[in-house]
């Protein structure tokens, strides 16, 4: 039973496949009509695709009209994306109610890239209000890049809990990317205090990537204690990096105990790829059960 639903799957992917090329070739033989039947055929066999595609064909053609009724069927057909097309092509023909009306539907369907669009292109002509009350949906609806920009103007704006608090949900709702960029903005004011708390917050989400920036720039600053302590934060967080980074800029810096220690702390941590190389540099000879060095005799 499996394997004829398997060749029925493939049949089809085959014939809306054939229905693609064969829109391409009749619309670009002028048999408009013909083009627009076949897009749907394809799209009653579940493939929408030649139907956008077709629509978008007619649209760069000027066919404005046209170009609608396509994205329409293709909405009908359970295309999300045909009414993000659709929303465009209303705020640019100066609708604006109605491209944010296409926008929400596209959004009730799973799809927020209607109303993120929008509030760009509201931006782009300058209509920051517009733009923010578009972005503010989208983020109603859980859409992270949304989060990520007005978490952003919150905190230009000076209003820095609800930029944490927009930060975070886009953090919740998988992109910490945001919480990262709050770090780096409170480091740069010298809020060091709120820049390890953000910091430690994105990495608990899956980026340690600014975390481990952080520990780096308190080593270079001087301020040992706090590496070090960042460095064990982000070690217990997931980090494979920080330990070594921190143990390699100690070698560097000539202080050997300093490196070692920090090794073995990796070391404890589990993270042991890390260590392979500067392992066999230190301990050529390995080490003892004990933790001390095995002397070269021993080895001999």
């Amino acid at each position: 039973m499996q394997s004829l639903r398997h060749a029925c799957e493939v049949l089809t992917r085959l014939s809306t496949d054939a229905l693609a090329i064969l829109v391409c070739i009749r619309e670009r033989d002028g048999e408009l009509e013909s083009a627009a039947n076949l897009a749907l055929q394809a799209a009653e066999l579940g493939d929408p695709d030649p139907l956008v595609a077709l629509a978008q064909l007619r649209e760069a053609a000027g066919d404005r009209e046209g170009a609608e009724n396509l994205y329409r069927q293709a909405v009908d057909v359970g295309d999300p994306h045909a009414l993000v097309c659709l929303a465009q092509m209303r705020e640019e023909a100066g609708d604006p109610q109605g491209a944010e009306g296409l926008a929400r539907q596209a959004a009730d369907k799973g799809d927020t890239h209607a109303l993120t669009a929008l509030a760009q292109l509201r931006e782009a002509a300058e209509d920051l209000e517009g733009s923010n009350n578009l972005y503010q949906q989208a983020a109603a609806y859980g859409d992270t890049w949304a989060l990520t920009v007005l978490a952003g103007r919150k905190d230009r704006d000076g209003d820095r809990e609800i930029a944490e608090s927009l930060a975070r949900q886009a953090a919740e709702h998988g992109s910490p990317e945001a919480l990262d960029a709050l770090a780096r903005t409170r480091e740069r004011e010298g809020d060091r205090e709120a820049a390890e708390i953000l910091a430690r917050q994105a990495a608990d989400r899956g980026n340690t990537n600014v975390l481990d920036d952080l520990i780096r720039m308190r080593e270079a600053q001087g301020d040992r204690e706090a590496a070090e302590y960042l460095a064990r934060q982000a070690a217990k967080l997931g980090s494979t990096d920080a330990m070594g980074t921190l143990a390699r800029m100690r070698e560097e810096e000539g202080d050997r105990q300093g490196a070692e220690n920090l090794y073995r702390e990796a070391a404890d941590h589990g993270i042991g790829i890390l260590l392979s190389v500067p392992f066999t540099r230190l301990w050529p000879y390995g080490l003892d059960p004990d933790g001390t060095p095995t002397p070269q005799w021993r080895r001999q």
